[in-house]
């Protein structure tokens, strides 16, 4: 089990490996993409869902995890957008 102080540098390779995989950057398909490869990696107070309990969207159990860890989340998501890594999708109009 993955054991380091979670930390943005930390969470930033996650954060590369997860986006590679998707084109959509809403906030929650990232997320689900980051937590997806922090489960794989074994990091403490990452949980699925279990399949009785899936509510239309919500794979993970948030509410169970570390806040640190939900904090670095989106302090990672921020940090790239600010950076210029992703944009938000143009409006349809």
């Amino acid at each position: 089990m993955e054991r380091n102080k979670p930390t943005l540098a930390w969470i930033l390779r996650y954060v590369r490996q997860a986006l590679s995989e998707t084109s959509n950057f809403e906030f929650r398909t990232y997320a689900n993409a980051l937590f997806d490869k922090l489960e794989r990696a074994q990091v403490e107070g990452v949980v699925r869902v279990r399949p009785e309990q899936y509510s239309g969207g919500q794979t993970y159990q948030y509410a169970e995890m570390p806040h640190e860890l939900r904090a670095l989340v989106s302090e990672a998501f921020f940090h790239i957008f600010h950076k210029g890594y992703i944009a938000p999708a143009a409006p349809d109009s």
